[in-house]
């Protein structure tokens, strides 16, 4: 028999959905600012395939992507560069803080909120973004 206590950390492996961020140059910057709305004076640049941020406050960038609202959503991001700051990303009007203030890949999972886009946002973030994946776990 398995005691109570172990079921609360039991991992159940689900199948993922398709990429929702359709276009690959919006997934590692490729292609600069591409599909991505930046905000009117926010200190966000894109340099070798990077999003690069030099944010002294808060500054964020936009995409529209189909989301179901209350469905969980595997994201996935790589920080490719680090000083200082942290990144929240927002699916809807729903966020989760990028686990981790360093250079590496991080995966998150989170039920999307209202609305059709994805935010990364950042506060007195230095450093720089890529490889960014959304996929709705099934």
């Amino acid at each position: 028999m398995i005691p109570p206590w172990h079921k609360k950390f039991r991992v159940s492996l689900r199948a993922l959905g398709p990429e929702l961020i359709t276009v690959a140059a919006d997934r590692d910057f490729s292609a600069g600012q591409s599909n991505w709305t930046v905000e009117a004076g926010d200190d966000v640049a894109w340099a070798g395939g990077d999003c690069d941020w030099t944010c002294d406050e808060t500054n964020a960038i936009q995409l529209p992507v189909t989301l179901t609202e209350g469905a969980v959503h595997r994201l996935g991001l790589d920080i490719t560069d680090y000083t200082s700051g942290n990144m929240r990303i927002y699916l809807g009007d729903v966020y989760v803080d990028v686990v981790g203030e360093a250079v590496g890949s991080f995966i998150v999972y989170l039920a999307a909120g209202a609305g059709n886009f994805i935010q990364p946002w950042a506060n007195n973030f230095i450093g720089s973004i890529d490889n960014i994946s959304l996929k709705k776990v099934l």
